[in-house]
């Protein structure tokens, strides 16, 4: 993505969202936020920096049913992981990793101020939001 960004993207790894380098006028943040401890504030960091008709791109693995869970873990292992593999990988990921349902962050982006928050792709435990 960054090396067809036309040069201007900024990659951006940081428990604090960087406001000292916005505005901007996209944001996209796939797979962070379940890894920050303070997403909220993050959130809104990230709000705050968008120019007036910025745009936020924002995918998280959310908290899903055991059904979805499990399709999510089916989808692995037709994949060839194994259940030795997702064991470790949840293991690995407990304490470190957290998911909110779908309906915080539907209501959080709501909360903010953001004026249009749409569903633009989803996958078992991962959704893909786009908020202006």
């Amino acid at each position: 993505m960054l090396t067809r960004s036309f040069n201007k993207a900024t990659l951006i790894q940081s428990e604090q969202f960087p406001v000292d380098k916005g505005p901007f006028d996209f944001v996209i943040a796939n797979w962070v936020l379940h890894f920050i401890k303070d997403r909220e504030q993050y959130l809104e960091s990230i709000k705050n920096t968008l120019s007036h008709h910025g745009v936020l791109i924002l995918t998280e693995k959310i908290s899903g049913s055991a059904l979805a869970n499990e399709l999510y873990y089916d989808f692995k292992r037709s994949n060839g992981v194994t259940e030795e593999e997702i064991e470790e990988k949840k293991q690995r990921l407990e304490g470190v990793l957290t998911t909110y349902p779908i309906k915080w962050y539907l209501e959080k982006l709501d909360q903010l101020g953001f004026k249009q928050i749409d569903v633009i792709n989803a996958n078992t435990v991962f959704v893909t939001f786009l908020a202006r």
